[in-house]
C-alpha cells in the first residue's frame, strides 16, 4: 500500500447562491465548486482515484484541474497524519474551499 495525495477540484451538482450578510442580497456569481485536499492509502494510482471519487458525494471531480502531490512535498503536519496500513482508506480530508465561476 502507498500514500496518495490530491488537491481535488470538484464541480458541484447544484450551484450555491451565496448571500451578502450585510444586506441579504445574492452575490454576483454563484459558487460552482470547491477544492478539497484528500490523502488515501491504496495499492495503485487507479485505486487511489477510486477512493478520491468516493470522498465526493455532491459533484464530480475535474481531473484535468485536480493536482496529485508527491508525499515528500506535503507539509509536515499533513504528512504526519499518514500511518502505514495494509488496507486501503482515507487518512486525510480537508475542508472545502468554494469558488465562483471563472471569467
Amino acid at each position: 500500500m502507498n500514500p496518495f495525495f490530491c488537491v481535488l477540484r470538484v464541480l458541484l451538482n447544484e450551484n450555491i447562491v451565496s448571500m451578502d450578510r450585510s444586506n441579504g442580497s445574492s452575490a454576483e456569481k454563484p459558487l460552482i465548486g470547491y477544492y478539497r485536499s484528500v490523502g488515501v492509502t491504496a495499492p495503485s494510482r487507479n485505486d487511489a482515484m477510486r477512493l478520491f471519487a468516493e470522498a465526493v458525494t455532491d459533484g464530480r471531480i475535474d481531473w484535468e484541474r485536480s493536482k496529485f502531490v508527491e508525499f515528500e512535498q506535503l507539509e509536515k503536519d499533513i504528512a504526519a497524519r499518514y500511518h502505514e496500513s495494509k488496507s486501503a482508506g482515507c487518512w486525510y480530508l480537508s475542508g472545502r474551499a468554494l469558488f465562483q465561476e471563472e471569467e
